[in-house]
């Protein structure tokens, strides 16, 4: 039986339990997602006075962004930047929603019981972020990937929910979203990459010889050498410049399919 993309995300989410993916403040349980690796964590933000592990001192270059609606966006800042820099990288974009927590726990697979409390939820990206500090069994590799995602309470800043994941999501469903820092290019890929490809396909990664995060940033012809050189069956282009492309219904567990844009391959997947 083959495996979708969603269970195979699932999976990989599931192979590690790294409670210091944003603090030592994380608890240890680990939480799946739609896609990538979600977890449950301890406050993420805090004031000096709070009895937390984790204290987020404002910089002395204080951005001024404001929520929609009004509202200090600095916390939520604070807490992309420190995520980020755990994971060893930056917030070059920092986009955010505010909802429920019952809309945030369907979205994130993290069931709750109060519903009705106000949350944003926060997704970082522009690096590559490794967790070199989790803790894992032997043999496995550190959680890491593309994008930062986190629950925070509106009522005190303090994270509930966090993850890393090698794929974008679209935080759209969850509200109108806002681009605290940079763009909500991450929310943008997450809807062309699921217009394109759909993340119910069956997704074969698991083989070795396949490695997605090397195709990306290569031009079409560059990742053909590549798919050739690890003797991928075929390779194809499913969607150009946000424009899906006509493609046959069968599938192969070897061959390389790619979205590109402004001529760079931005994903990568077998089907």
């Amino acid at each position: 039986m083959t495996e979708t993309l969603r269970e195979a995300l699932h999976r990989e989410a599931n192979a590690v339990s790294p409670p210091e993916l944003f603090g030592p403040a994380l608890r240890s349980r680990p939480r799946t997602a739609r896609r990538g690796c979600w977890l449950a964590l301890g406050a993420v933000v805090a004031t000096a006075a709070a009895a937390a592990v984790l204290v987020v001192t404002l910089p002395t270059s204080h951005e001024s962004v404001r929520l929609p609606g009004g509202g200090d966006a600095q916390p939520l800042l604070d807490a992309a930047d420190q995520a980020a820099e755990r994971n060893g990288g930056k917030a070059v974009n920092v986009e955010a929603v505010k909802t429920t927590r019952g809309a945030a726990g369907d979205f994130t697979g993290h069931p709750t019981t109060n519903t009705e409390e106000v949350v944003w939820v926060v997704q970082v990206s522009g690096s590559h972020y490794v967790c070199g500090a989790c803790s894992m069994p032997p043999g496995a590799t550190a959680p890491r990937g593309d994008y930062l995602t986190m629950v925070l309470r509106a009522s005190d800043w303090q994270g509930t929910d966090g993850g890393i994941s090698p794929q974008p999501f679209d935080l759209r469903p969850l509200g109108d979203l806002t681009a605290l820092r940079g763009t909500t290019v991450a929310s943008d890929r997450a809807a062309l990459i699921d217009r394109c490809v759909g993340h119910e396909h069956p997704d074969y990664t698991t083989p070795p010889s396949f490695a997605p995060a090397d195709y990306l940033g290569l031009t079409e012809s560059e990742a053909a050498t590549l798919a050739t050189q690890r003797g991928q069956g075929g390779l194809r282009v499913v969607c150009r410049d946000g424009e899906a492309l006509a493609r046959t219904s069968d599938l192969r567990p070897t061959r390389v399919n790619l979205i590109l844009e402004d001529g760079k391959v931005i994903w990568a997947g077998r089907f």
